[in-house]
């Protein structure tokens, strides 16, 4: 068995910002991550987008907005989601 650990996070879970901050610098030191985790961590995406890495390494995202939402990619490519959309990203 896996050696587990707990990370508490000290502050106010609302607003959610620096609490999903926390989150992803946690998740961004464990090493032992997939690196398309890693890879997912670093899209720059607004708030109303969730994003999920699914085991077959397909990327799948929510965009849960009245808005169309633009997602930058690590390698500069850029994803238009439109509003209250779902998509699974092959290549990405």
């Amino acid at each position: 068995m896996g050696k587990g650990k707990a990370i508490f996070y000290q502050g106010d879970p609302e607003p959610p910002d620096e609490y999903v901050e926390f989150v992803k610098k946690q998740l961004l030191a464990m090493m032992q991550l997939r690196p398309e985790i890693h890879r997912a961590l670093e899209i720059e995406k607004p708030g109303d987008v969730y994003c999920s890495v699914l085991e077959n390494g397909k990327l799948a995202l929510l965009n849960f907005s009245d808005s169309e939402a633009r997602l930058w990619l690590v390698d500069g490519r850029v994803l238009n989601l439109s509003p209250y959309s779902i998509v699974l990203a092959a290549h990405w």
